[in-house]
């Protein structure tokens, strides 16, 4: 499709470039026409005046053999732009027949790819449309939902068979067809790709396996037992000395996504989650931006949360925005957590619009409470500067510059890297089949449109209903992973 794409531009491309070639010669062919033509009305005209004022002069047959050379000449010139314009028209006539043949090879390619296709998937080899080295929905039992967005639902699962057997994971499920009609697949690939990038980092998220159906993708992820910072902050409050261990690891988090190129552009409460230990793990890469190593880190898209949105992302200038959008977002977080969720933009007790968010955002200057401390308060201000170059972490250092701050002052960020610091909070144990963090139980949920079995309901993910969406297979394509310690086992 895209070479057939590929092949209609150059055609287009080809016609206009000669067409303008012809015009281009039509009009230096009657510029110099009327070059040839206006001496010889002039030679006319003084001809005229001389006999008027009785002057001698050539005769009549002189005046004849001029015109007639003229005629010669302008006759000769016509004749060569239209030997030209048929030898274009030749070229164009021979570059169409090439084109076509070239359309017909790819045509006949496409043909012996699609068979290849369906015959390794009915041999049961490589067909990713519903595999990843054997791995599918039937391997896997669903005990509950955790969460449910715009895209789809993140299950909690239990393994069936294979070296993993019995091991819990949770599972997002997008649905291809509200990927596709909102015009996101590049997110959905993306966040495949940053999760195998970042594997086996601390404080990120883990992939372990990613398949599709014909309506579904699939993310297997490490579950965290601990649910959200956004919850736990609704559940107690944190003094700054816990808050100060969840900040630090969320940095550790970012500084490795920005030096492997990664901006996560939607660093919120609720995408801060605790594994079984208590510690952060930055989850949900959908809009995340991947740079290559030669590209300047720029990007231009309106994506996020609003609320956590900087200045630069929300106002789309042509210069575009950088890694700083995640330092801001990271102030937005670190006053969340140290006064139980209150954003320095937005009130909960007052209704908002979001054009009087964007307002404050872009216009005013945060409201931090008080109560805190001088090192937090003014972390949280220098997170929250418009001016991204004067932001923290805006500048070379990056998230050096944060470490230095009084605010972290005493971590030992190496102790840290390797969990060696206790999490202020740790989960407590619980039935993963029957326990909490989840939507509440008695309360149906809708997927897709459609009723969906109950939180407490054992069941596989076959029993999921389906929205079909033709032509998805290329779109998707390569999307399938099996992580290197699922294939040593």
């Amino acid at each position: 499709m895209e070479s057939k794409k590929r092949t209609e531009w150059r055609y287009a491309w080809l016609c206009r470039g000669l067409l303008s070639m012809l015009t281009a010669w039509v009009l230096v062919l009657e510029v110099k026409i009327k070059l040839w033509i206006a001496p010889s009305r002039q030679e006319t005209s003084n001809l005229k005046n001389a006999q008027a004022a009785g002057v001698p002069s050539s005769g009549p047959a002189e005046v004849a053999q001029e015109i007639q050379e003229l005629e010669d000449k302008l006759w000769e010139k016509i004749n060569c732009a239209k030997r030209i314009k048929d030898r274009l028209i030749s070229q164009f006539m021979q570059l169409d027949a090439d084109i076509q043949a070239n359309d017909k090879i790819i045509s006949e390619l496409m043909k012996k790819l699609n068979a290849l296709k369906h015959e390794e998937a009915e041999d049961g080899v490589g067909n990713i449309s519903t595999r990843a080295d054997g791995v599918d929905t039937a391997q896997f039992n669903v005990l509950r939902i955790l969460g449910v967005g715009g895209f789809g639902t993140v299950f909690l699962v239990r393994k069936k068979g294979g070296a993993d057997a019995g091991r819990l994971y949770a599972m997002k499920v997008l649905e291809k067809s509200s990927i596709i009609r909102n015009d996101t697949p590049t997110h959905a690939l993306t966040e495949r790709l940053v999760l195998e990038a970042v594997r086996n980092l601390p404080f990120l998220a883990t992939i372990h396996y990613a398949f599709q159906t014909d309506t579904k993708l699939y993310l297997v992820l490490d579950y965290a037992r601990g649910g959200n910072l956004r919850t736990k902050s609704y559940e107690r409050s944190f003094t700054e000395d816990e808050a100060r261990i969840y900040i630090s690891e969320t940095i550790l988090a970012l500084e490795y996504l920005h030096k492997r190129g990664i901006m996560h552009r939607d660093v919120k409460l609720e995408n801060i989650l605790l594994d079984s230990d208590g510690h952060a793990v930055l989850s949900d890469f959908g809009v995340s931006k991947m740079f290559l190593p030669c590209e300047q880190h720029q990007a231009h898209s309106y994506c996020g949360t609003l609320g956590y949105m900087a200045p630069e992302l929300i106002e789309s200038s042509d210069a575009g925005y950088d890694m700083a959008v995640d330092w801001w977002s990271l102030g937005i977080v670190t006053h969340e957590l140290l006064t139980g969720g209150e954003s320095p933009f937005e009130t909960r007790s007052v209704s908002q619009t979001r054009k009087e968010i964007i307002h404050r955002i872009i216009e005013d200057e945060p409201c931090i409470q008080n109560d805190l401390s001088v090192h937090a308060k003014d972390f949280i201000s220098k997170l929250l500067v418009k001016d991204p170059r004067k932001r923290l972490g805006g500048g070379e250092d990056g998230a050096e510059e944060l470490k230095r701050h009084p605010f972290l002052n005493g971590m030992n960020w190496s102790d840290l890297e390797q969990k060696k610091i206790s999490a202020p909070f740790a989960p407590q144990e619980t039935n993963e089949s029957q326990g909490s963090n989840s939507v509440e139980e008695s309360s149906p949920i809708s997927f897709a449109g459609s009723p969906i079995f109950s939180a407490a309901t054992q069941t596989t993910l076959t029993n999921l209903p389906d929205s079909q969406f033709p032509n998805c297979d290329d779109i998707f394509w390569g999307y399938s992973y099996v992580s290197p310690s699922v294939h040593c086992s």
